[in-house]
């Protein structure tokens, strides 16, 4: 049974390298078809840049918050691990698929009994970051192709709303669609839900943060292009929707992520180097600075 287990361990090791090889193959030729040249990049403006950064502390604030909620909603919110435990699942979701990790770190600081109810909670969290994903960007979809940018079916018209519909469905009604199942710990899970914090205030929350990410991604675009428009958020929010519905291998869906961007954004006419940095500067700043950061803390 150990071997079996360290196999399935190895096996899964493997098919993510591969995979990640794979993507990383992938982005090579998207820019090798492109006519990459290092001549297109140049640091138009400095200012979007250091906005971009001074938004940073904003962006992990409202994370935060929502972490604040989930505390209450367990009596857990004046608990002086609050901070550590946030700093800590900072550390392990980017160390994880799509940073679904960060629970791992968090419920280390608390007692055995509250941990189960912090790991649905934060999934949940989690998941609310998901549906304004999906929302905005199916919005955006439709939109590019209402401007004739590409060309939409009824089947992927009806695809999308129905991905959308039934992902909110899920998210409020969960708890209804588990009972169904006879198995009492999801039973318990279905019990948790229904008296889990409100969802309303995590979307809220989550939405604010998406502006931000929306917000810096296209400062940093303006950064390395010195172009902006309207329809360039529209395409930038295709970019989140599709990197959200993306495989992770390693570190928060690099390459992966970069490879969208360079592919989506292309149809608006920016060249792939920009963009490549564009991208990378963006995770650099939210996500690579503040887990060195909170780290530091920890270790503190």
């Amino acid at each position: 049974m150990v071997k079996t287990n360290k196999l399935k361990s190895v096996l899964v090791v493997v098919a993510r390298i591969v995979a990640f090889i794979a993507v990383c193959c992938l982005l090579f030729f998207q820019l090798n078809n492109k006519s990459v040249s290092f001549d297109q990049l140049s640091i138009i403006h400095f200012w979007p840049l250091i906005l971009t950064i001074f938004l940073v502390p904003i962006n992990w604030l409202l994370e935060y918050k929502k972490w604040l909620i989930l505390l209450t909603n367990i009596g857990e919110q004046r608990n002086d691990l609050r901070k550590p435990a946030f700093y800590a699942g900072m550390v392990s979701g980017l160390l994880t698929p799509a940073m679904a990790g960060n629970f791992l770190g968090r419920i280390y600081y608390f007692h055995k009994s509250k941990r189960w109810k912090l790991t649905i909670h934060t999934s949940t969290s989690n998941f609310s970051q998901f549906l304004i994903s999906m929302f905005i960007g199916g919005i955006a979809f439709l939109f590019l192709a209402s401007t004739s940018v590409f060309t939409v079916s009824n089947f992927q018209f009806t695809g999308i709303v129905c991905i959308v519909i039934f992902s909110y469905g899920l998210y409020f009604f969960g708890e209804r669609i588990i009972r169904l199942f006879p198995i009492k710990r999801l039973k318990l899970m279905a019990i948790m839900l229904s008296r889990g914090p409100s969802r309303i205030q995590l979307l809220l929350f989550s939405f604010f943060r998406y502006l931000l990410f929306l917000l810096q991604f296209s400062l940093c675009i303006y950064a390395f292009t010195g172009f902006f428009s309207i329809e360039l958020l529209a395409f930038i929010a295709l970019v989140f929707m599709a990197v959200t519905l993306s495989p992770s291998f390693f570190l928060g869906k690099i390459v992966v992520r970069e490879s969208i961007a360079v592919a989506i954004l292309g149809l608006a006419g920016l060249a792939p180097i920009p963009v490549l940095f564009a991208s990378i500067s963006t995770w650099f700043f939210n996500l690579i600075l503040p887990t060195l950061w909170a780290a530091i803390k920890i270790k503190r």
